[in-house]
């Protein structure tokens, strides 16, 4: 999930025992099962079963010390981008995957103070280490939403693309031991805008992954747009081209 309302991030761990969901897909606010596209193989689904006495719980909660995460994303009511969006405060992500290629799941925990970071777990189940210092990612903007990871470069390792609020959504490949090089410019991807989560796909089949890129509305710290974002071509009011953020003014 894409958005922590909560100010303190807490790690769970599932009974092993448990069967693993379906595969999901969280584009925005729909939520998409694989077994539900077209032409996808259906399992037989599980029938429903009593959670049983208010004792057995399916999480276990570990605290910082026991996880080694400490990462706070506080709700700060005066942070200066609040402006951006009404609701302005769906900020911060967790990407979880295999970063260094050693086999274990990693984080990559996105915030709207606090700085971006990684923590690679350790051969200890669930104990994680801050690598972000020699991950080689520096600071990626005033205020951080969902992250992506995903192989891009068909290199075989994870790489990262964090969506940010007014300034440049950033891209880093990794070189397949969990540090990266920036190469957003490069990609065409250094997008500013009220920017929410990217997802990727093939969807030419020509090989390579295409970027689908969630914005909300966003608003200048002056108010509208610096021109009209419409013009008037043979009677009709089009949106003038090249404009990417539109404010529709009310008569």
């Amino acid at each position: 999930m894409w958005s922590i309302l909560s100010p303190k991030l807490t790690l769970v761990s599932p009974i092993p025992s448990l069967p693993a969901p379906s595969s999901l897909v969280l584009l925005g606010a729909v939520l998409i099962s694989a077994s539900s596209l077209p032409g996808a193989e259906v399992s037989t689904a599980l029938p429903l079963q009593n959670a049983g006495p208010a004792a057995k719980t399916l999480f276990t909660a570990l605290s910082p010390e026991e996880s080694g995460i400490e990462f706070i994303n506080p709700l700060d009511p005066t942070h200066p981008l609040k402006r951006i969006y009404l609701g302005a405060f769906a900020f911060g992500g967790i990407g979880v995957g295999d970063l260094n290629g050693d086999g274990r799941q990693d984080l990559f925990l996105t915030g709207g103070s606090p700085k971006n970071r990684i923590y690679l777990q350790t051969g200890e189940p669930l104990r994680f280490v801050d690598a972000t210092r020699q991950s080689g990612l520096s600071a990626m903007g005033a205020r951080s939403a969902g992250p992506t990871q995903v192989d891009i470069d068909a290199g075989g390792d994870l790489d990262i693309n964090v969506c940010n609020d007014d300034t440049p959504n950033h891209l880093w490949i990794n070189g397949e031991t969990g540090e990266f090089t920036e190469r957003t410019k490069a990609s065409g991807l250094a997008i500013s805008d009220a920017s929410l989560m990217a997802a990727f796909c093939d969807g030419d089949f020509d090989g390579d992954l295409e970027c689908f890129l969630l914005n909300r509305d966003f608003n200048r710290a002056e108010g509208g747009p610096r021109e009209h974002p419409f013009e008037l071509v043979d009677n009709k009011w089009k949106i003038k081209p090249g404009v990417g953020k539109v404010v529709i003014e009310q008569p």
